[in-house]
């Protein structure tokens, strides 16, 4: 193995492994709600995941790769739009006392949906 490939894969699993954004919040959703909330937030997770996997399809990342220009955009982007998620969540978890469950169970599912595709630490 090549040892700049080998350099790879070591950060790409420090990377990998350490908690980010969509690990606090199945850890929160879990805790909240039990296994069936950490599940459905996972779910959100992979969900979200899947939008950069369409982008690398369709050759996004590629352009985002060689242009500094449209790669901060985007990141900037992203930045805002986490903090609008952010937000969001301070205003739902005001009105959460008189919600019912599955008002609760379906926010907590579009509450990581929403999260990982804007992330910057995965852009």
């Amino acid at each position: 193995m090549r040892p700049d490939t080998l350099a790879f894969i070591s950060v790409l699993l420090v990377i990998i492994l350490t908690p980010g954004l969509d690990m606090t919040m199945i850890a929160r959703n879990g805790m909240a709600g039990g296994l069936p909330a950490a599940l459905r937030t996972g779910a959100g997770v992979m969900l979200g995941g899947s939008v950069h996997a369409l982008a690398a399809i369709i050759g996004l990342s590629a352009i985002l790769a060689t242009s500094a220009t449209a790669f901060s955009v985007v990141r900037i982007v992203g930045g805002v739009y986490l903090l609008y998620v952010g937000i969001q969540s301070l205003r739902e978890a005001r009105s959460a006392d008189t919600d019912s469950e599955s008002d609760r169970v379906s926010r907590l599912h579009h509450s990581t949906d929403r999260s990982s595709p804007g992330s910057p630490r995965i852009c």
